[in-house]
């Protein structure tokens, strides 16, 4: 029965690093947190700022800032950024600027969420992710504000060991320039807590099952021997 296991586990062992449905909202998100399906590790901001605020900020989970950087964003041009994460050492560049920390805790999973006020567009682009196990393609994200303001989140799940995620990162605006955080785009790093996959509960199932046949099949014979 343990080498059958065993077989199963390595036949059905996940992939690393697979683009997933995010929440629909803030609200659902902060429903993870809250369950304990999901803790965060860190954030990473993007976002216009303003003349008293930061436009980059390396962030804990209580949204105490680690670093943060000013950077002239200009309206609809897409700049590079990439994010690299070991496990305890993150560092994250926006164009020029570079923003480093240190954070206790590892990484399973990243959401990637963009936020449009009216009249505004925040993009992610061009995503690149690499892990342990290899690289893959994420689809690009985007929030459009038109009338009211729009959330979107994209979760990149199963992540293993170091990783290192690229891009590209667009604010665009129509008419006044935003603030604050009306216009961002952010990366949410943190650890989920484990679900068997679909695959794995039907191969332990399986297993299980036989198992069980395997113990009635023993008793029904004890009992046909105790009546003879």
């Amino acid at each position: 029965m343990i080498g059958t296991i065993g077989l199963f586990g390595s036949a059905l062992k996940a992939s690393a690093g697979e683009a997933m449905a995010g929440p629909a909202n803030d609200t659902q998100f902060n429903q993870l947190i809250s369950g304990g399906l999901f803790k965060e590790t860190f954030v990473t901001s993007s976002r216009v700022g303003g003349a008293s605020t930061y436009e980059l900020g390396l962030l804990r989970p209580d949204q105490s800032v680690v670093q943060s950087g000013e950077y002239n964003w200009v309206n609809g041009q897409a700049v590079d950024f990439s994010l690299e994460y070991d496990g305890t050492n993150a560092v994250y560049k926006v164009g020029n600027i570079t923003m480093n920390g240190a954070f206790n805790g590892g990484a399973t999973d990243l959401f990637l969420r963009t936020r449009a006020a009216d009249k505004t567009t925040s993009l992610f682009s061009n995503l690149t992710f690499q892990d342990a196990t290899g690289t893959m393609t994420p689809l690009n994200l985007a929030s459009t504000g038109a009338g009211g303001s729009d959330t979107d989140y994209l979760r990149i799940g199963k992540v293993q060991g170091a990783f290192k995620l690229s891009g590209k990162t667009t604010l665009s605006w129509t008419g006044a320039r935003p603030s604050n955080s009306n216009l961002i785009a952010q990366i949410k790093v943190g650890t989920s807590k484990s679900t068997p996959e679909p695959a794995t509960l039907g191969a332990l199932a399986l297993v299980v099952g036989s198992a069980m046949t395997s113990g009635r099949s023993k008793t029904i014979g004890m009992k046909r021997r105790q009546r003879n």
